[in-house]
This record gives structure tokens, C-alpha cells and sequence, in this order.
């Protein structure tokens, strides 16, 4: 109230005067009297209150003195007993202000408040905050005084922030008095608090109450998120993501909100916990989603039970549980959330099983709807109107739809406008009523995206309305840029499609990302359609939109589940599964989506890709009817007239159909207008059906028009028109359509209605193929491939043309170039493009794929390793007859190598495939048995295996058995035997057989040595461009090994291979580079050629390339590459770091490993390596008899070893101890021959010289027994 506007009577003012003059004798009453009546008209006080300000004013009296003198004057007061007072009489309290007292005694009162309130911690925001205002208000300070006591005042609070900030937002939210408040707020922002500075930066962000400046407003924003206020960190998250007054950085938003849910905001992690579920802005985490909602349902955040009920109803991102799913809606409802129990309603009278629960839901409704529930009133409506409520009278339906209509509801008036275009027991029907409500509604509405959207669909399409694209269009832009999402996707289609407009896929493809990037899980679906659909459509995109649809089906798309429901019955684009698809289907059926009953049902009563069920099918595609749905009644008419349903009624189909096309349903009027014209069951009507197949034809139907086409070119319609059909020909060739492309080629090519011109049709079936018309590529490619009716051969382009099918995953050809590509046929593809290739091929049941696949997901090479999804794809391949495949999985699980090891498994697949007959098969068999992989002594039984290969002419077979009699292994040493079977592989020019053999002449360990013809042959290898060949001499002129040393020749080598990306070459090239070691330094480079080596080597490239870097003396880099191949997978790994463990070369924390557990995958394979090594971490510095008994033990027990040997020579031959130990101990037992032709009494008589502990029994001569094997015949 404004005290100047009161007037006093002057009887008044002398009663006033006279009570006053009570309180004047006593200082405390006085002071009381001042108190009460500034607080008069702002609250009441308590005495508490009162005598903290008495003892501020130095008047300190017990609580029970200043209740005895309130008592006197205690007819002026109310409450009194209550412990709170005011004053009794207002007028009487604004006398004293404003009369009674002078202004000066009232501006020093006044400033004294201030000062206690100041030193009054206790005190409230809104009493001081209330105090102020009335003070400001009434002017009882001069705007100078008052200027000054707000200034005092704050700079009395000092640093206490929190106040005043408390105090600014009491002010600016309970008057206009902008610049006093904001002089608070900005106090506190230079006290840095952050809730002040969250308001500043708002504020300036919307231009509210203060200048809008955006830079300060993300400066404040910012400084108040690093300070912890949620609040800023809320706002700021939502304006970088939506990019709305500050630039969207989706990264910085996504950071600033996932920090505000560390802080405990619910409302932050409810918003987060949306983006996660339906991907807006940030990659879809469905588990995360789901954690975060399951977490605020732990402390009953409502939306948060109703979004997550709405989801497990639906199964949308999570497992259906509908149960739990109404438990929580109905928990929410409870709680008073009518979006909840809408929900619920809905559910219940939509995707009902029973009466029961239909009856339930429509009470919920029926309860919103007397809130007056917009959204409840609406669904009623339509419930009623549609006939799914039998038991309500339509004209309640009619009169609910009338007053939504007349309060302007949007969806309501598009209702009213649909009803009337189609008529029926509702409204008779009335296009002009119908246009003319729309177009009223847009005319006089400022925002109508709804009614515009509604209406540019008509208007592109021509349904109901005349035709008008360009009208239609315009429409549904300006819906679409005021953010409509039904708008942005319909206005998509049209230019992703070329429907009103010219195509632009481009511009159709950027509006969709718009809405997909806000989360629009039907953009998702629409995009992934687009994609799959589009001409030229490349593997990526194929990808991209797979996993596009997944997500949405995943995310609660209802269109998505069914669009992938029939991808995974047909099997043409993703490999066929059609349980899942079913699935899919009766998941959206179960629902209430009218398309999926619509699918399903046409699929049961047709058998189109599942069996045929003609009673459940009738009922589907009958209650999609009941649901709006007019493609059901065209796909039911069909199959009552071709009576695919039991007790067809013929005239019940053509009036379905007839129904249909009275909607302008453009397939119904193309089938319908066929039957017409073709007089099916007697009902003939050409020109009834000429009518509707053009009709059909105008409204973009391409099989209509294809159709129309034939029929004028074939003299079928009453008024046949040749050239009219040449045009429709040609113009569906022109808008792209690939069946009406084909036509016009095979016309051109037959000469049938058109002048025969082989050449312009092999040119329109070439112009189909670079418009992406797969099938015409195929033809064409078979045409040109086969020479067929006399056409030029072409395989070159031929080749071309089946690569291209192959983009657009035309499975014959995609299979075929498939394997040319595997064979290395053509030329080799780049690593990313390959993968994706193999993934395509792989979907469509490629075993080669499937195996290649499988092994760089094993190995982690080219794409992220996932051992299970290798496995997955290694047993799919045993369904097929690829018996490579089948072979290569049977070894590791043999071996263990990456996958579990399973040698039961193992075996029975590589003995069936052998059996099967697979020279592959038998040759790894062999291999098993002959090195006793297995420990099963069944050498001779792989010997003879071996030996059949052999004699078969398997050149594999012949190098290993030449290799066995040159090492005697197994066999009898026959070195000139196995020389002669090399040398014979040699001049087949086999180049396995010759780097084996060149390797063999230069170390002239187990045949004749001879450097000039070694030498020789590595140059011819090299000159056939065998990069191995090159690395291999590149060592031998470096180390002088085999080579007389030449430098410069094995730089250049060993630069040549590593240019030619062998990894060993890379690597050791790149640390010579990064060294300076015999070539000019180069860090960078060398780095770069470490790298390349490196990058996605798989496990047994890993060791070898550990190997290299131990030679080149870079233990570092060798214990880190030993390692990772080790947890890849690979024995020797684990035999190698143990090697380096026992001579403490490892550069790691040594303390951390256990040499025999580095040792456990190899011996559990048998492998010689890592038993000659456990048996050197046995005795090394040994002196126990029992141990070296027991490791004694091991050597006579191991399998025979002769083609394991180089190793262990090579650091003999550098007189290495543990060389020297293994070489004569494996001699001692007969397991080798050693070569050397040193008694390993003399090796171990050595090692006594040099400290080592041998026992006295392994000095005993033995008995040595000649190597018996089996010989070649």
C-alpha cells in the first residue's frame, strides 16, 4: 500500500496522536512502536525478532520484561499471545510513520534496520527483501538516502554472497524494480556466487529484463557451471546442444550435463537419460538410459516411472515387460501425472486383451477428460468415431471431436477436415468443407504445422484436393522450419524422392539429419529406408543404414521394426531370418500398429516368405481395416477376389477395393483398374479401368504407369495409343524406374512396338546401370560377359558392371567378384574398403567371407577385435561347404590359437572334412600328427597321410616332406632325397619351395651349402617381385651370414622390402632410421615406418616382429611386442619372453612375472619351444639332482624336434650356453641329429668350464640308434 494515499479525518489524527503518546515515555516501547509499524504492512514479528533488535540498539531487556510493557499497550496489538505481534490498525501504524515522526527521525530508524538487518544472519531474503520494497515503494527515503543505504547495506554484508545473491533474486522476482535488484545480483557475481551468476547469465542469454549480450551470457555461464551451480550447467548444456543463442558444440553441452548429474540433479540426469534413449545429439546408450531412469525411479521422479513404463509396455530400448510397464504408469498416475495416466489409458483401450482392461483405460479417460484433458478428449473422440468403442454413442464421439474443434485444438480440426473428405457415417462427404476448414484454420493461426502439414501432403499428392506441388511444398516448408517433425520428414521424402520436386537426395537427406539429430526416431527410420533405396547407393551407406534402422526398431520405431521385419523375411538385403522377422512383426502387432498387421496379415494369407495361414491372416488384415489402415483393405480385396481366404466373397473384395481407391489409394485403384479391364470373376469395365490405372498413374504409382504403358503399346485399352505408351515408356526410364528402364531396353533390343535398335538398347540398359539399376547391370554385364544374341563381349567391362551390382548388394554378383577378389584376381583393394566388401558378402552366407572375417575379428586386424563375433562367424562357416574355411577354424581350435582351444571339436571337424575329401584337410591332419601336436604318437599314421598327399602331387605335401628328410624328422635323413624333391618344386617355379631352399643353401646347415646358388635364387624371387626375397637378402648382406658382407646392398634391400610393407623389414628399417645405424638418421621417417609395421599386425606378425626388435638389440620394444602377441594368443611368445626373462633382458617389472605361466599356453599345445624352455627355467643355476632328473625326463618324453632346431644352432654356433645345453641334450635323446657333428659330451663338458652344474649322469655315454622313419617310395 501507498501511504501517501492515505487521508486522515481530523478526529483521527488526534486519537492517533493520543496513543502514540503512550509508547513516547518508555525507550523500549518507543523503539517497538517504530519496528511494528515499518513492518506493519509486511509481516507480522516475532519477539524474538524484537528483542534482537532491542539488544542491537543497546536495550537489553529479558523476554519476560518486554512482555510485561508490550502488555500495556497491548490493545494496540494482535496475537499477542501467540509470541507474534502487529499492529492492530493499519492506518494507525502509517500515522506514526508519516505523521507522528519526522522524516529525519524516520530515515535514521530506517538506517539503523538496515544496519541490524546487516549483522542478522538469521533473517530471511524475503523480510529483508519486503523491507526494501516497502521502503523503495513509499518513498520514506529520499532516492539519494535510499541509493545510500542499499549501498551500505551491501557493502556491510561484506563477502556474505549467499545473502545477498538471496536477497538480489527476492527482489527481481517480486518487483520491477530491475536496477536495485540487479545491484545485489551483481554484488554477488563479483563474489563469485554461483547461483548470481547462473541469473546474470541468463539474463543477458534471453534478453530478460536486462540487454541481451551473448558473450557475457556464455562468460557467466560458464564461470557459474565451473562454480557447481546446476542450475547454469542445466541452462548451458540445453542452449550448446540446441545451438539456440550460443554455437552448438554437442561435445561441451554433453560434458556440462553428464557433470550436473555427477552433482545429484535429477532433472539433469532425467534430460540425459532421454538424449541416451532416443540418440538426440549424442549416440544412442540404451543401458545408460535405462540405468539412469531405473536410478530416479529409486527416488520416485515421475517422469521418469512414466517414460520408462511407456518403454517397457512398447519393449522400446528395453526387454517387454508389460506388467511392470502399467505398474509403473500407474504408480506415476498416483503421483499425479496426468501424461502418465494418459498413457495408460491409451495403452489400455488400444492394446487391450481384454474387456476388463479396455474398460479400465477408458475410465482413466473418461476421469481426464472431466479435468477437461485435451489429449484424452481426443482419443475418446476417435475411439468412439472409429467404431472401437461400440459401446459409447457416436454422437458423444461427435460432439467431444465439436468442442475441441470450436476451443481451436489443431489435431482435431485436421480430424474434422479427413472426416469430411472421406465421408462416411460421421459426415457426408465434402472435399470443398474439408479444404475450406484447413485452409481457414492456416489463414488464421499463427502457428498451424499440423493443418499445413496435413494439407501440402494432399496438395503434392493431389489426394482429395486438386494437384498443387509447388503449393504443397511451400506448405510443408514453413511447418518444417518452425520445427514441426512430421513436416521435416514429409518435406524429406519429397526431395529424397523427386515427388513435387526434383530430386535432390542431398538436400532431402541434410533436412532429416536435422531431425535426427533431435532425437526423431521415425527421421531415423525414414533416413535408413532412403538410403537402402537409393540409386547408387554405396556399402558404407548400406551399413550406415542398417545400423540406422536397427537403432530405431531398437528405440521404439514401430515403422522401423516392421520395415526390418521384412528385410529379414526376404533376405535380400540382409541374410534371411525369418523368426526374428516374425518377431518383429507380432512385437508391433502387439501394439496396435496397423501396418505390421497389415504386413503379417498379406504375408499369412499369401505365404509370401513364411507359411501360409489364411484365417489369422484374414483377422489381421480385417482389424488393421478397423484401425484406419486403407492399404489393408486393397492387400484383404485382392485376396477375397483371388480367394486366398477361406469363404471368399468376390463382391466383399471388389468392394474393399473399391473403398480404397475412393480414398485415392493409388494401389488399390492400379489393381482394381487391372481387374476391370481383364474382367476378373465378371467384373469387366474397361473404361472403369482405364479410368483408375491412369489415375494411379498420376499419382506416381510407377507400376501403374509401367503397366498403362504395355497395355497402349500392346493395343490392350479401348483408345490404344502407341505413342502415348512410347512416352509413359519413356519417361519411367527417365524418372529412374528400373523395371520401366529394362522394358524399354528389351523393346529396343525385340524390336516388339518400337523400331529394333540393339545398340540404343544396349545404350539404355548402360545408362540404366549407371543410374543403378542393379538387375540391369547384372543383364547387361551377362549380355556383354556372354556375347548373347550376338552383342560384343566386353569383359572388362563386364567386370565393371558386376562391381557395381556388387555396391548395390546384388548377391550373384556380389559372390562372384567376391571370390575373384579372395583369389587375388583382380587388383587388391585398400584395407577399409575390403572390410566392408567381406562384411556384405558375409551377410549374404559367403564362407570365405565369413572365414576371413572371422579371422581379423579374432586378431583384432582391420577392425576392433571381438573374439565372439569371430567364433560366431567360424561356426556359421560349418553350415556351409567351403571346406578351407571348415579347415582353417578346425586348426585353431586345435592349436587354441586366439579362440578356446577344443581339440575334441578340433579333430572331428578337420577328420570330417578330410573324409569329405578336402586335400587340405588331410594335409593339416598330417601336420597335427606328425609334429604331435596332440601328444597322441601318431606320427607314422600323419606320415602316411603326408604320404598319399604325395603321391597325389600336392606340392604343399612334397615341400614338408622334403623338409622332413632333411631334417630327419620322422623319416630317415635323406638330405640329397629331400634336395632333389625342392629343387623339383624349385623349377615349377613354387614360391614356397624356393625361399625354403635358397634359406637352406646359405646357411648350409642340413644340405651342402652353396651362397652362389642361394643367392641366385632369392634375386629371382625378388625379381618377381617376392618382397620376402628381399628381406631375406637384406639380413644376409648385413650380418654377412651365408652373404659376404655388403652393407649398402642390404640397406637398399631392406629399404626395398620395407617399401614393399613387410613388416619385419618396416621395423627393423625404422629403427635403423631413428638410430642413424648405417643409414642417414631420420626420426620422423623411421617413426613412421615403426608405425606402419606395427599397425593391426596380427599375433604371429606381433612376435615376429618382437624377434626382430630383440636382434636389433631394442629389448624395450621387444618386451612390449612379445606381450601383446603373447595376449593374442601365440605360443612362442610366451616361450620367447621367457627366453629373454632367464637373461633378465625383459624391460618390465620383473618382480610381476612367472615364467612358468608364460610357458602354460605352449605347453598345453605340445609346442617344442616351450618345453626346451621349462626345461631351461628348470635347471638353470640348478644344482638339485631331482630337478635335473625330472628335466631329463621331459626332453625323453618330448616329441622329436629336428625342424625346431634353427634357434637353438644359431646361438650355438655363437657359443651360447643354453644353445649348447639344448642341442646336446636333444642329441643325447635322440631327438635330433646334430648336424654339427659335436658329441654332446663335449657341449656339456664346456658348460662345466663355464660354471654351469652338470650332473655327472648325463656325461654316460649312450648307444646312439639310427633315426628310423618311413622312406618315400
Amino acid at each position: 500500500m501507498n501511504l501517501d494515499q492515505i487521508e486522515f479525518e481530523e478526529d483521527d489524527l488526534l486519537d492517533f496522536e493520543k496513543d502514540a503518546d503512550t509508547f513516547i515515555d518508555n525507550d523500549l516501547l518507543e523503539e517497538i512502536l517504530l519496528l511494528t509499524s515499518l513492518f506493519e504492512n509486511i509481516q507480522p514479528l516475532t519477539l524474538e525478532t524484537i528483542q534482537q533488535f532491542l539488544l542491537y540498539k543497546k536495550l537489553s531487556y529479558r523476554m519476560p520484561k518486554i512482555r510485561a510493557e508490550l502488555k500495556k499497550v497491548s490493545k494496540y496489538y494482535n496475537d499477542l499471545r501467540f509470541n507474534r505481534i502487529k499492529l492492530n490498525n493499519n492506518s494507525f501504524a502509517y500515522y506514526v510513520l508519516k505523521k507522528y515522526f519526522s522524516s529525519q527521525d524516520i530515515e535514521d530508524f530506517i538506517f539503523s534496520v538496515f544496519e541490524w538487518m546487516s549483522i542478522s544472519p538469521y533473517l530471511l531474503e524475503d523480510f529483508i527483501g519486503s523491507f526494501i520494497l516497502f521502503i523503495k515503494h513509499n518513498n520514506l527515503l529520499s532516492e539519494t538516502k535510499f541509493n545510500e543505504s542499499i549501498t551500505l547495506f551491501i557493502e556491510t554484508l561484506k563477502d556474505d554472497s549467499i545473502r545477498i545473491s538471496e536477497i538480489g533474486m527476492f527482489l527481481i522476482n517480486n518487483s520491477e524494480y530491475w536496477e536495485l535488484s540487479f545491484k545485489f545480483i551483481n554484488r554477488a557475481v563479483d563474489l563469485e556466487n554461483s547461483e548470481a551468476i547462473s541469473f546474470l547469465g541468463y539474463s543477458y542469454l534471453t534478453g530478460n529484463k536486462i540487454s541481451k549480450d551473448i558473450v557475457k551470457a556464455e562468460r557467466l555461464l560458464t564461470r557459474a557451471s565451473e562454480l557447481g551451480s546446476i542450475k547454469s550447467k542445466l541452462i548451458l548444456a540445453s542452449v550448446l546442444f540446441n545451438g539456440e543463442g550460443l554455437e552448438k558444440n554437442v561435445e561441451r553441452g554433453y560434458s556440462i550435463l553428464k557433470q550436473a548429474v555427477e552433482l545429484g540433479s535429477k532433472k539433469a540426469k532425467y534430460n540425459l537419460a532421454l538424449r541416451y534413449s532416443f540418440g538426440i545429439d549424442i549416440p544412442v546408450d540404451l543401458d545408460k538410459s535405462n540405468q539412469y531412469l531405473w536410478e530416479l525411479i529409486d527416488v520416485d521422479y515421475v517422469d521418469a516411472m512414466r517414460l520408462m513404463g511407456c518403454k517397457l509396455v512398447s519393449g522400446d530400448g528395453v526387454v517387454r515387460d508389460v506388467y511392470q510397464g502399467l505398474e509403473l504408469l500407474k504408480k506415476s498416475t498416483n503421483k499425479g501425472s496426468k501424461s502418465a495416466k494418459f498413457e495408460l489409458a491409451r495403452y489400455l483401450t488400444t492394446v487391450f486383451e481384454t474387456e476388463i482392461e479396455f474398460e479400465e483405460g477408458l475410465q482413466y479417460l473418461e476421469e481426464l477428460v472431466q479435468e477437461n484433458h485435451v489429449d484424452s478428449k481426443r482419443h475418446l473422440s476417435e475411439l468412439i468415431i472409429s467404431g472401437q468403442c461400440v459401446k459409447k454413442d457416436i454422437d458423444i464421439g461427435i460432439k467431444l471431436l465439436m468442442e475441441l474443434v470450436n476451443d481451436g485444438d489443431e489435431e482435431s480440426i485436421v480430424e474434422y477436415a479427413r472426416l469430411h473428405f472421406e465421408g462416411g457415417s460421421v459426415f457426408d462427404r465434402d472435399i470443398n468443407k474439408g479444404q475450406e476448414v484447413l485452409e481457414n484454420f492456416i489463414n488464421n493461426s499463427q502457428e498451424a504445422n499440423i493443418a499445413s502439414s496435413y494439407l501440402g501432403e494432399l496438395l503434392v499428392y493431389g489426394q482429395y484436393v486438386e494437384r498443387n506441388p509447388e503449393k504443397g511444398i511451400s506448405l510443408l516448408e514453413k511447418s518444417s522450419d518452425s520445427g514441426h517433425l512430421l513436416s521435416i520428414r514429409r518435406l524429406a521424402s519429397k526431395y529424397l524422392y523427386g515427388i513435387g520436386v526434383p530430386v535432390d537426395f542431398h538436400k532431402g537427406e541434410n533436412i532429416l539429419l536435422k531431425a535426427i539429430s533431435r532425437g526423431d526416431v521415425s527421421a531415423k527410420y525414414q533416413y535408413s529406408k532412403a538410403l537402402l533405396n537409393k540409386k547408387g547407393r554405396t556399402e558404407q551407406e548400406k551399413t550406415s543404414a542398417l545400423e540406422l534402422l536397427n537403432n530405431a526398431a531398437v528405440l521404439g520405431s514401430l515403422g522401423a521394426k516392421t520395415y526390418l521385419a521384412t528385410l529379414l523375411i526376404d533376405g535380400e538385403i540382409i541374410p534371411s531370418n525369418v523368426d526374428k522377422g516374425l518377431e518383429h512383426l507380432n512385437e508391433s502387432i502387439a501394439l496396435a500398429y496397423p501396418p505390421a498387421m497389415r504386413e503379417l496379415g498379406y504375408r499369412q494369407v499369401t505365404g509370401i516368405g513364411i507359411p501360409r495361414s489364411t484365417q489369422n491372416g484374414e483377422k489381421l488384415l480385417k482389424r488393421a481395416i478397423l484401425l484406419g489402415d486403407i492399404l489393408a483393405k486393397t492387400i484383404l480385396g485382392k485376396a477375397i477376389i483371388f480367394g486366398d481366404v477361406e469363404n471368399a466373397n468376390v463382391s466383399e473384395g471388389f468392394l474393399l477395393l473399391e473403398e480404397a481407391s475412393m480414398a485415392e489409394e493409388p494401389n488399390s485403384m492400379r489393381i482394381l483398374g487391372t481387374m476391370l479391364l481383364k474382367g476378373v470373376h465378371g467384373h469387366r469395365d474397361k473404361k472403369r479401368g482405364e479410368e483408375l490405372l491412369r489415375l494411379a498413374s498420376k499419382k506416381k504409382d510407377s507400376l501403374a504407369s509401367l503397366q498403362l504403358a504395355n497395355m497402349l503399346l500392346d493395343g490392350v485399352l479401348i483408345n490404344s495409343n502407341i505413342d502415348e505408351g512410347k512416352q509413359l515408356l519413356i519417361a519411367l526410364f527417365e524418372e529412374g524406374d528400373a523395371d520401366g528402364t529394362i522394358e524399354l531396353a528389351n523393346r529396343l533390343i525385340s524390336g516388339k512396338a518400337f523400331d529394333k535398335d540393339v545398340t540404343k538398347g544396349l545404350q539404355l540398359l548402360e545408362q540404366a546401370s549407371q543410374n543403378n539399376i542393379v538387375n540391369a547391370k547384372f543383364e547387361y554385364a551377362y549380355k556383354i560377359i556372354t556375347g548373347e544374341n550376338g552383342i560384343a563381349k566386353n569383359l572388362k567391362k563386364g567386370e565393371q558392371l558386376l562391381r557395381e551390382a556388387l555396391l548395390n548388394s546384388h548377391i550373384d554378383s556380389s559372390r562372384f567378384l567376391a571370390q575373384l577378389l579372395i583369389d587375388g584376381t583382380l587388383q587388391e583393394l585398400e584395407p577399409n574398403e575390403g572390410i566392408k566388401l567381406l562384411e556384405k558378402l558375409e551377410k549374404d552366407n559367403d564362407a570365405l567371407a565369413m572365414e576371413q572375417l572371422g579371422e581379423y575379428y579374432l586378431e583384432g586386424i582391420y577392425v576392433e577385435r571381438n573374439i565372439e563375433k569371430g567364433l560366431q562367424l567360424f561356426e556359421k562357416i560349418k553350415t556351409t561347404k567351403n571346406q578351407e574355411c571348415k579347415v582353417n577354424y578346425a586348426v585353431r581350435l586345435i592349436t587354441g590359437d586366439i579362440i578356446p582351444k577344443d581339440e575334441t571339436k578340433g579333430m572331428k571337424l578337420l577328420a570330417e572334412t578330410a573324409l569329405s575329401g578336402s586335400q587340405m584337410a588331410k594335409y593339416r591332419l598330417a601336420e597335427v600328427y606328425i609334429f604331435d601336436r596332440l601328444a597322441t604318437n601318431k606320427i607314422e599314421e600323419g606320415l602316411g597321410i603326408l604320404s598319399e598327399l604325395v603321391q597325389d602331387g600336392d606340392d604343399n605335401a612334397k615341400e614338408t616332406w622334403a623338409l622332413l628328410l632333411i631334417h630327419g624328422h620322422g623319416l630317415k635323413r635323406d638330405a640329397q632325397k629331400g634336395i632333389e624333391m625342392l629343387e623339383h618344386l624349385v623349377k615349377k617355379d613354387n614360391l614356397s619351395s624356393m625361399l625354403t631352399y635358397s634359406k637352406l643353401l646359405l646357411e648350409g646347415r642340413y644340405i651342402p651349402k652353396d651362397t652362389i646358388k642361394g643367392e641366385k635364387l632369392l634375386k629371382h624371387l625378388c625379381h618377381k617381385g617376392v618382397a620376402k626375397a628381399d628381406y631375406m637378402l637384406a639380413n644376409r648382406y648385413l650380418l654377412g651370414e651365408g652373404l659376404k658382407k655388403h652393407v649398402a646392398n642390404g640397406i637398399e634391400k631392406l629399404r626395398k622390402a620395407a617399401n614393399l610393407s613387410v613388416r619385419p623389414a618396416m621395423l627393423e628399417y625404422g629403427m635403423r632410421l631413428k638410430k642413424g645405424n648405417k643409414v642417414q638418421k631420420n626420426e620422423t621417417k623411421g617413426n613412421e615406418f615403426i608405425d606402419k609395421a606395427l599397425k593391426n599386425a596380427k599375433a604371429d606378425e606381433l612376435h615376429e616382429l618382437g624377434v626382430v626388435a630383440y636382434q636389433n638389440k631394442d629389448n624395450e620394444l621387444a618386451t612390449k611386442l612379445l606381450f601383446e602377441a603373447y595376449n593374442k594368443g601365440t605360443d612362442d611368445s610366451g616361450s620367447s619372453l621367457v627366453y629373454m626373462y632367464r637373461r633378465n633382458e625383459l624391460r618390465c617389472d620383473m618382480s610381476k612375472i612367472n615364467g612358468f605361466s608364460l610357458l602354460q599356453k605352449g605347453l598345453l599345445n605340445n609346442s617344442t619351444t616351450a618345453v626346451l624352455n621349462l626345461v631351461l627355467m628348470l635347471v638353470r643355476d640348478e644344482k638339485s639332482e631331482e630337478v635335473w632328473r625330472m628335466a631329463d625326463e621331459i626332453i625323453r618324453k618330448s616329441s622329436e624336434c629336428s625342424l625346431s632346431m634353427d634357434w637353438w644352432y644359431d646361438i650355438s654356433e655363437h657359443d651360447d650356453d643354453e644353445g649348447h645345453l639344448i642341442i646336446g641334450w636333444l642329441a643325447k635323446h635322440e631327438k635330433i641329429c646334430d648336424i654339427s657333428n659335436i658329441r654332446y659330451q663335449e657341449r656339456f663338458k664346456k658348460l662345466l668350464t663355464r660354471g654351469w652344474y652338470i650332473p655327472d649322469w648325463m656325461l654316460e655315454e649312450n648307444s646312439v640308434q639310427e633315426n628310423k622313419g618311413i622312406l618315400v617310395n
